[in-house]
C-alpha cells in the first residue's frame, strides 16, 4: 500500500542541491529521499523563507502536526500506515520515504568522520563555516555552543543527508543564508556539543568532537556540502582534523643508536665507580 501526500511547502526543498555559485534561499529536508524511516516519526525542514506560522494540527493524512521551532526550522510529526510516504508526488523531484515498522535506531552513537573550515566567496554569495561530517543518518542536530563568558546557546539544525547515509551539519555563515555562529567566534574557538535527533525522535550525543572546536585550528577548503555528503561507501574517510605525524624512515637505526648510547653511558658510570673505590 502506498500513500502520497502533496506538500507544496517542501517541493523546492527536495530538489537537487544547488551549486555554490548559485544564490537562492537555503532550504532542505533533513531526511533524504529513499531513506528508511519508522511508521511514526519526525521530519525537519529548513527554509530561510519560512513564513511565520502557529503550530498546526492537521485534520487528516500522514502528517499529524507542523510545529515551527525557529524562524527557519519546521518540525513535522507524521504517522503512516502505508509502505511509503511520498512528499510532493507530482514533481519530478519528489521525496519518497520507505516505511519500516520494524525500524530501530542504531545501537551505537553517531560519530564524527571529519570536519573542516569551509570558506567560499563569489559575487553575492559567501560561506565562512565549519562543516562536520557524521557517519549515521540523522533527521536533525540539537546544537549547543558555548563561547568565552557568553551564555550557552542551543538550537536545532536539520541534517544534510545523502543516499549513502552520511550526513553533514554546517555551522557559521552559510552560503546565501544566515549565520548560526559568528565566524570570529568559530576562529577563536568554543565548546561545541551535538545531539543527534534520529528519525524516531530519540536523541543521542554525537561522539568524536574535540573539547574545543576552532576553525583556526583546522584545514580550510572551498569544498562545502558536496564534499560532506558525497562520500563513497566502502572507502575510508580522510581525517583533515588530525595533523599527520611524519614517519621516520630510519626509525629502527635511530632507536638502536639511542639504546647503544644509553648502554655506553651505563658502562662509563660503572667503570668510574670502580676507579673511585678506595684500596684497602
Amino acid at each position: 500500500m502506498k500513500l502520497a501526500y502533496l506538500w507544496a511547502l517542501i517541493a523546492a526543498a527536495s530538489a537537487p542541491g544547488r551549486a555554490e555559485a548559485d544564490c537562492g534561499t537555503p532550504r532542505w529536508i533533513g531526511t533524504p529521499s529513499g531513506a528508511t524511516v519508522p511508521a511514526k516519526g519526525t521530519l525537519y525542514f529548513y527554509d530561510e523563507g519560512l513564513a511565520p506560522r502557529d503550530p498546526k494540527q492537521l485534520p487528516a493524512g500522514p502528517i499529524v502536526r507542523e510545529t515551527p521551532i525557529s524562524d527557519t526550522v519546521l518540525r513535522i510529526d507524521y504517522a503512516s500506515k502505508a509502505d511509503e510516504l511520498v512528499l510532493d508526488p507530482d514533481s519530478t523531484d519528489y521525496t519518497k520515504l520507505v516505511i519500516d515498522r520494524s525500524w530501530r535506531a542504531p545501537q551505537v552513537a553517531p560519530r564524527v568522520l571529519q570536519y573542516w573550515h569551509h570558506v567560499y566567496a563569489w559575487t553575492c554569495s559567501s560561506s565562512d563555516s565549519v562543516m562536520i561530517q557524521i557517519d549515521q543518518p540523522t533527521a536533525a542536530f540539537r546544537v549547543r555552543w558555548k563561547f568565552a563568558d557568553k551564555k550557552m546557546r542551543e538550537w536545532i539544525v536539520p541534517a544534510r543527508t545523502a543516499d549513502n547515509n552520511i550526513n553533514v551539519v554546517e555551522l557559521g555563515k552559510i552560503n546565501c543564508g544566515s549565520t548560526s555562529i559568528e565566524p570570529e567566534e568559530l576562529a577563536r574557538g568554543g565548546e561545541l556539543s551535538l545531539i543527534a535527533i534520529r528519525y524516531d525522535g530519540s536523541e543521542i550525543a554525537v561522539t568524536g568532537l574535540p573539547r574545543v572546536l576552532s576553525s583556526g585550528q583546522m584545514p580550510t577548503s572551498e569544498q562545502g556540502i558536496d564534499r560532506g555528503i558525497v562520500f563513497a561507501p566502502g572507502t575510508e574517510p580522510i581525517q583533515p582534523a588530525i595533523i599527520p605525524v611524519e614517519e621516520d624512515p630510519d626509525f629502527a637505526f635511530h632507536l638502536f643508536m639511542i639504546i647503544l648510547g644509553v648502554l655506553g653511558g651505563l658502562l662509563v658510570v660503572r667503570f668510574r665507580s670502580r676507579a673511585l673505590k678506595p684500596v684497602v
